[in-house]
């Protein structure tokens, strides 16, 4: 048998890097789009006005920073003012460590541009946190 040259062992080598980055594209892309989803879940609750169930959703870090009651008078008061959702597309994802003190885990920034009943091109921030049993939303702000 001969012994395999130096540029046989490269090509083997690039062609098992190139399939173990492809396996971690997957990865990532199935990560993202679990993101999103729970993103969007979590938003159809808040869109149908069902604030308490969208409060219980939210993660603990959400939960710490407005009361289950101030978080109902701000859900009515958007849907109030923006009317039902037309349409609503998500347009940048980024992965960012937690802040230091916070639950480990993905963090992940979504922005979305909806359009509403009132109003278009509304930018809608969705901060979900991927722990090993589910995505927790962190964070909501609306622009």
């Amino acid at each position: 048998m001969s012994k395999p040259t130096l540029s046989a062992v490269r090509h083997l080598l690039c062609i098992a890097i190139a399939g173990l980055l492809a396996v971690s594209a997957h990865a990532s892309e199935e990560r993202t789009r679990a993101a999103i989803d729970a993103a969007t879940g979590w938003l159809a609750l808040v869109e149908a006005g069902k604030a308490e169930e969208s409060y219980a959703a939210a993660g603990a870090d959400f939960r710490s920073t407005v009361s289950a009651g101030d978080w109902a008078r701000v859900v009515e008061s958007r849907r109030e003012e923006l009317g039902a959702v037309r349409v609503r597309k998500a347009t940048k994802v980024n992965y960012f460590p937690g802040p230091e003190g916070a639950a480990s885990g993905d963090w992940v920034m979504i922005r979305f541009v909806t359009g509403f009943e009132h109003r278009d091109q509304v930018s809608e921030t969705v901060t979900v946190i991927g722990y090993p049993d589910a995505w927790r939303i962190s964070g909501y702000y609306i622009r």
